[in-house]
């Protein structure tokens, strides 16, 4: 069962941007979205040990919980050493 609500409560419009395996964002992404290209859609199913594990995340994201996200590669950018 999934709970509608929390999809609303993160329905970004704007693009998020981070660099890919640098442990910025949860493991997941970081697996889930190393082989993407550009204009690809991909639903990510992120078991808990690869989101945040037994961790309540505020009021919104509870300890254990499986997370999904629709997500969309608009563009790659190269990163200044």
């Amino acid at each position: 069962m999934f709970d509608s609500n929390i999809l609303e409560k993160f329905n970004h419009t704007e693009p998020f941007q981070f660099v890919l395996g640098k442990g910025i964002v949860i493991k997941g992404w970081d697996l889930g979205l190393q082989d993407m290209r550009i204009n690809e859609q991909r639903c990510l199913v992120i078991p808990p040990h690869l989101a945040y594990g037994n961790r309540r995340i505020g009021n919104i994201i509870k300890p254990n919980s499986t997370l999904i996200f629709e997500v969309k590669l608009l563009e790659i950018l190269k990163v200044e050493k």
